[in-house]
């Protein structure tokens, strides 16, 4: 017995000094920050991300967010639910937080410790994380699995877009019987065949900027829900506004992220501009900062702007808009320059020629040059949109950063070779564009004027007439004698068959 008892020490010290020698669950990749982290005073709202390499390169990707909401990162790349586990007391627990963000589920499904995946098992690891957690009065958020295009390290895994949903679906399910926040980054992030979108990642795996900033919108608002935070207050809206806008004024802006807005304006030398948000309240934009009831920010030059407001990290930009058009992909060349014409709008005729070297070719992206920084617009959803479905969503446009020459492109109808389309940017409100056959168009006649006068600075119609932009659309319809009221820009009047174009420059 005694030989037995000697046999069996020796193998567990064996078997402690070799686990401490390979540090299977990595605790010391954390040890020396949670020793900071806890010498910290505890303001009762810090919330802990417990995951695997989509969580620890979060806070490298978008570390404001983390700093500015008393976030913690705790994520280690490669890691399985049962790692984590392992370790959930050290990265978690000890740190005292009010809650905790679990994410776990992908190197399970893609078999990085064991050569098999077993569901229960993975989703055990998740709750008993869950249980821990309650058990210690921290608020449990469960995030779901997000979608895999592929894993490049493990080509032999299978059928694992069944195992993330089947993992999703029994996490939320728990989560629901038992008042736990789920968190729901799947359905915003798949796409297609159901791959992670190619906008929100570079590699099929793991969230990108855009993606990250995506997963924010979802989790930010469901963690306030349940720990209130004294940090910093986002607007829920935000407009421009100030004698520098030669348009419209105010000007709203369009909310990019959970934290910032943007918008694209007209503005005019000499001007002022200040910002307002929904509560009235007044900011300035001031050498890059922004700064509650400050000095409006004076404009030094004439032209189209683009201005981006973080309110999480308080910081702004103005950067003029110098050009955009449809981008040949091919040959980096524009096929149509696009004029602004007020309102976010950038117009301009594109004649269609899709003969290339090797055959016939239809697809293409949007540029724009920014402060003389090229940026391209692509679809909101996959690497090629494939051709036009009908809807409106096809042409929706977010600012992309191309893995190739054919990456994130739409597509054109062939049915349109060799036709003239108008085509219309629109970059206010929902981001997108469209086009119209320019032979659909009224043509516009250069007679003296007959339906349009300008009287004392107001545009007055001189019969009844309907009112259309630069894109074919049905703006306006108008009564002889009625002034017109539109926003700045180039229209074209039709009274019968009397067809005319006019300016409003306000």
């Amino acid at each position: 017995m005694k030989i037995l008892k000697t046999i069996l020490s020796l193998a567990i010290s064996f078997f402690a000094m070799e686990a401490a020698a390979t540090d299977i669950a990595n605790f010391s990749r954390y040890e020396d920050d949670n020793e900071r982290i806890m010498a910290l005073p505890n303001t009762g709202t810090r919330v802990v991300f417990m995951g695997n390499s989509i969580t620890d390169f979060w806070p490298t990707t978008r570390p404001e967010f983390f700093v500015l909401n008393d976030f913690v990162g705790r994520g280690i790349a490669g890691q399985t639910s049962f790692e984590m586990l392992m370790r959930f007391r050290e990265d978690v627990v000890r740190l005292n937080p009010a809650g905790v963000v679990i994410a776990a589920g992908t190197n399970d499904i893609a078999q990085n410790l064991y050569p098999w995946y077993d569901e229960e098992r993975t989703l055990g690891n998740i709750l008993s994380m869950a249980e821990i957690a309650q058990a210690n009065n921290i608020q449990v958020f469960l995030a779901s699995v997000l979608p895999v295009s592929s894993f490049d390290w493990n080509p032999t895994i299978t059928n694992h877009e069944d195992k993330i949903e089947s993992l999703n679906a029994r996490i939320k399910e728990y989560a629901d019987a038992h008042d736990i926040p789920y968190v729901d980054y799947y359905s915003a992030m798949v796409y297609g065949d159901r791959d992670l979108n190619y906008g929100f990642s570079n590699d099929g795996v793991h969230p990108n900027e855009d993606g990250y900033r995506v997963m924010e919108g979802i989790l930010l608002p469901i963690i306030r829900e349940r720990i209130r935070f004294e940090g910093s207050v986002i607007p829920e809206t935000v407009e421009l506004w100030g004698t520098a806008i030669a348009e419209d004024n105010p000007v709203m802006c369009t909310k990019v992220s959970v934290t910032s807005f943007e918008a694209f304006v007209e503005l005019k030398a000499g001007g002022m501009l200040s910002v307002k948000n929904e509560k009235d309240v007044i900011f300035s934009i001031y050498d890059n900062m922004i700064k509650e009831n400050g000095m409006p920010m004076r404009i030094q030059k004439d032209g189209v702007y683009c201005i981006s407001l973080d309110f999480l990290n308080k910081v702004s930009s103005v950067k003029e808009v110098t050009d955009m058009c449809v981008l040949n992909c091919f040959t980096r060349k524009s096929m149509a320059d696009l004029s602004y014409a007020g309102n976010g709008e950038w117009t301009g005729d594109w004649t269609l020629d899709f003969n290339m070297p090797w055959g016939t070719e239809n697809r293409y992206r949007m540029m724009m040059t920014i402060d003389g920084e090229k940026v391209y617009w692509g679809p909101t959803f996959g690497a090629d949109n494939g051709e036009p479905d009908g809807s409106d969503s096809y042409f929706e446009m977010m600012r992309v950063v191309p893995a190739n020459t054919w990456a994130n492109t739409w597509r054109m109808p062939l049915s349109m070779e060799g036709k003239t389309v108008k085509v219309t940017a629109v970059l206010r409100g929902k981001y997108t564009h469209r086009y119209s056959d320019k032979s659909s168009l009224p043509r516009v006649e250069v007679k003296p004027s007959r339906i349009i006068a300008n009287d004392q600075a107001k545009i007055v119609c001189l019969a009844d007439a309907v009112i259309y932009d630069t894109s074919g659309l049905a703006v306006a319809s108008v009564k002889a004698g009625e002034i017109i009221n539109l926003s700045e820009g180039v229209y074209i009047a039709k009274s019968g068959t009397i067809v005319e174009k006019f300016v409003i420059k306000k």
